[in-house]
């Protein structure tokens, strides 16, 4: 949306219209996904925002406007709306189906850099309607038209699906009641009956060969068909049909012209930098098992203009499964008796796969998965979950990720459990600089009956980060990836924008030979290498900014900000220094862009500054203004 402000009444009752068709059936729930509704350096990194309630209030206007000249409709209700940054998720059912509603569950998915942007990534809101779930997302993937703007948008995806995991179940309804059965677990995207995935993708149409000019008299209204040799140059229709990202959803035939990049509030493509027009907002939609869905009508909304996007929409028919509640609640009791009964005469019982696992050897910023199955060898059902270790502390290590809060395994079936090394920037300061062996114990608790002791170890590799800044000289890890980030053409453009898969691991290992990182074809991207000194920065213990400076950042104004600097120790001043030094010559002449530079000290305010607790608010503040004193300065 451009940062705008809601339009005139009448656009968007004309967008909201398309909900309403002469002689359809009304619909039963409107989604309304919106994007980039908030620009401002406030709403991208601190993520406050006011801005979303008038467009709510926008939304619910032009809803009820439509609704209204429909015999047919009923008013609705809106039930849930999320906003992350510049996302906007609005949901609204009709109002005689809200006690058939489950309370909405809602989460957001930040893929910028360090997870603390949330200019890119997802919203999302999960819900039971009668018996059956539903998932609507509204997502704001990576821009840019190289391949590896491509790659980084299937990245975006692995990453939303990965992380949406909707952390209670389905039983409260939003009258008191009760709608379905309580899942317990936690839901993923794909646990759902149907998923709609709407938003500002961004995938972009590719030219004939890599450096042929786009022709734009490709791009005038197709009318009823777009030609499939235009469509054989979208990315995203690429993904879809070599079933690679957003595998398993389909999308209904593109009849409308692509939706950007105009001038806003013009009909006019805009034609810079032979960037070819694209269909980069869609709207996806997936069911699962033998459910069914139809869609009814597919197509842009040329009349909004004030953004250099077209907005689309679509109408989508699904089946729902509708309960029984008396056949329900008779089957639940019997089956009630029948498991009070088993559980007096059986106890549960389950054998694992192996009681030691090995990840082998490892080092900072590996992935590594493995492993064990759990197999129910009793006549009852098996109910397990990770118990505390001993001493009660956590059920895992800290370098140990097993997302298994609790699960039921049915007699004769089994279920893998994974176990994955990784190491969190924070956790690094439990792990030794020196080779070591790891050796711990998680507990796989059988509930009611016994429990499994599985040992895991893994052979330590310590790199060169998560150190100290120790000697008199600038540290060499900080010097080469300076070196490296100052000789990449272009590097400012992907200080945020986070690191490419497998670009970590070999500049990390080319750090441990004291070689110079080299990027660009054959090399790694410039992005990788600026995540890689982020995550340096971060991993330093104690943090650049030792704690005890902290009172003085927080009681100093910028008359006072060199004095304060001063105070470092000597070689803790040198590589900040150095680091602000390099980022000024990396970011270049870019005193037009405020929001970028302030972006960079709000993260370098991040990575920078630890304590032994949490910071304050205020803290953060200071920390923030201290340094974009010093990068604008």
């Amino acid at each position: 949306m451009n940062n705008t402000k809601p339009p005139a009444d009448h656009v968007l009752n004309e967008w909201m219209a398309a909900a309403f068709v002469d002689g359809a059936t009304p619909p039963d729930v409107i989604a309304v996904g919106l994007q980039e509704i908030d620009l401002t350096f406030s709403g991208v990194v601190q993520q406050q925002t006011v801005k979303a309630a008038p467009w709510v209030t926008a939304i619910e206007a032009a809803v009820a406007s439509a609704a209204s000249h429909d015999p047919a409709a009923v008013p609705f209700a809106t039930i849930a709306t999320r906003q992350m940054a510049g996302m906007l998720l609005v949901l609204m059912i009709r109002e005689p189906l809200v006690e058939h509603c489950s309370t909405p569950q809602t989460m957001e998915v930040g893929t910028g850099i360090l997870q603390i942007l949330g200019n890119k990534g997802a919203v999302a809101v999960s819900l039971r309607l009668h018996g059956s779930t539903l998932c609507i997302i509204n997502c704001h993937l990576a821009s840019g038209p190289s391949k590896a703007h491509h790659a980084r948008r299937n990245q975006d995806y692995t990453e939303v699906v990965r992380r949406l995991r909707f952390p209670r179940s389905f039983g409260d309804s939003l009258v008191g009641g009760k709608v379905g059965r309580p899942t317990g677990a936690k839901t993923g995207v794909f646990d759902h009956d149907a998923v709609v995935w709407l938003g500002g993708f961004n995938y972009r149409l590719h030219g004939p060969t890599d450096d042929a000019p786009f022709d734009f008299t490709d791009f005038t209204d197709p009318g009823e068909d777009v030609p499939q040799a235009l469509l054989a140059r979208d990315g995203l229709t690429t993904e879809l049909r070599s079933l690679g990202a957003f595998r398993g959803f389909q999308e209904a035939p593109l009849t409308f012209p692509p939706t950007a990049k105009f001038i806003p509030h013009t009909a006019t493509y805009l034609e810079t930098d032979g960037r070819a027009p694209g269909w980069t907002d869609r709207v996806l939609y997936l069911v699962t098992g033998d459910g069914l869905a139809t869609p009814r009508c597919y197509t842009h909304h040329p009349h909004v203009t004030m953004s250099d996007h077209r907005p689309v929409s679509l109408r989508l028919a699904v089946g729902a499964k509708v309960i029984d509640q008396a056949r329900y609640q008779a089957v639940l009791g019997d089956i009630t008796r029948e498991l009070d009964r088993l559980d007096n005469n059986y106890i549960p019982d389950a054998a694992v796969s192996a009681h030691t696992v090995d990840f082998g050897t490892v080092a900072f910023g590996d992935t590594v998965r493995r492993f064990i199955t759990l197999t129910n060898t009793g006549v009852v059902p098996v109910r397990f979950s990770l118990a505390p270790r001993p001493g009660n502390m956590p059920p895992c290590p800290p370098w140990l990720a097993a997302p298994v809060p609790e699960a039921i395994v049915m007699p004769g079936q089994a279920t893998k459990i994974p176990l994955t090394f990784t190491v969190a920037n924070a956790a690094l300061t439990h792990l030794s600089d020196r080779p070591t062996r790891l050796d711990d114990v998680i507990i796989v608790h059988l509930h009611g009956s016994k429990d499994h002791f599985i040992t895991v170890m893994a052979s330590w590799r310590p790199t060169l980060f998560g150190g100290c800044l120790d000697g008199a000289g600038l540290p060499v890890p900080l010097w080469l990836l300076g070196d490296a980030l100052s000789r990449a053409p272009d590097a400012r453009f992907g200080l945020l924008d986070g690191p490419l898969q497998g670009d970590f691991g070999i500049i990390r290992d080319t750090l441990m030979v004291g070689r110079s990182i080299e990027t660009g074809a054959g090399g790694v991207a410039p992005a990788s290498v600026a995540h890689a000194l982020w995550t340096f920065l971060d991993t330093l213990r104690p943090s650049l900014i030792p704690e005890e400076l902290l009172p003085a950042i927080v009681e100093a104004d910028e008359a006072g900000y060199h004095e304060v600097a001063g105070y470092l120790p000597p070689v803790h001043y040198k590589a900040f220094v150095y680091t602000v030094s390099l980022l000024k010559y990396v970011l270049g002449d870019v005193s037009g862009d405020g929001t970028l530079m302030d972006r960079v000290a709000y993260v370098l305010s991040r990575v920078m500054v630890h304590k032994s607790g949490p910071l304050t608010a205020k803290e953060e503040l200071a920390a923030f203004h201290f340094l974009a004193y010093f990068i604008n300065g």
